[in-house]
């Protein structure tokens, strides 16, 4: 039975979509399967028992490299941007520790192309590291979920409603209205999203606290390379009174 397990883990292994490769602990590549080695174009008989370093021929030089192989670190991931006949490909690697029952200490690395997410992870990050910095409140919105709910919001959102990030992803952000929203400026902005249109309103909200603000917000749609709405994202901030009059 034993045998059949392994036979049936090792099958699997080879023929998963997600690229895998482990370490030992002097360095040498010891397995790696089909989706890994076709990801770097690279020969599975020819790098089996050399060092990791074979691999990074395939990648090219980059800093991070050899933090997916150091085993005091227990988790890493980091992305590289290759160039293939087929194009560009961002591939995301994760590296963990696994310990035998030996005690012998080996590293995993598991390698996934996330070119076809529309956005790599470093730029993602990086997009919201700039939303960060931003001195507005910022929401994204998923336009392709049923009910458009909240998928971030950076820190100055947290700040300026007293919701954490935890408290609000996955709502819609009507949760912030309450009995003093002007529902004209609530369609407004209904009719705006309908028509995939940007908007500016000035409307009255809710923090968690239970106190009320006078939010700007000014919303705009995103729309991917063949046209389709992916997201709205929405600039928030408080204003005073005499700026409603001014707004609207």
């Amino acid at each position: 039975m034993k045998d059949l397990q392994f036979e049936l883990l090792a099958g699997a292994m080879e023929h998963a979509r997600v690229g895998l490769c482990v370490v030992d602990d002097a360095g040498r590549i010891v397995f790696l399967n089909h989706a890994f080695a076709s990801k770097l174009e690279i020969k599975i008989d020819e790098v089996l028992g050399t060092g990791f370093l074979t691999l990074q021929r395939s990648l090219g030089r980059h800093d991070d490299f050899f933090k997916l192989f150091r085993t005091i670190d227990p988790e890493t991931s980091i992305e590289f941007r290759v160039e293939r006949q087929t194009g560009i490909h961002y591939l995301l690697l994760q590296s963990s520790n696994l310990i035998h029952r030996s005690g012998e200490v080996f590293r995993t690395v598991s390698l996934m192309d996330v070119s076809d997410y529309g956005v790599s992870r470093d730029k993602l990050h990086e997009l919201r590291r700039q939303l960060d910095a931003l001195n507005s409140a910022v929401v994204i919105v998923d336009a392709q979920t049923p009910d458009m709910p909240i998928s971030y919001v950076n820190d100055h959102f947290e700040k300026l409603t007293g919701y954490s990030y935890k408290e609000t992803v996955g709502r819609n952000c009507r949760f912030l209205q309450g009995t003093g929203t002007d529902q004209a400026t609530v369609d407004r902005l209904r009719q705006s999203i309908k028509k995939r249109e940007s908007c500016r309103v000035i409307i009255k909200n809710y923090r968690k606290d239970g106190s009320a603000f006078d939010n700007e917000l000014y919303i705009s749609p995103v729309f991917d390379a063949q046209g389709v709405l992916t997201h709205f994202i929405g600039m928030q901030r408080e204003v005073a009174s005499r700026s409603i009059a001014e707004g609207q």
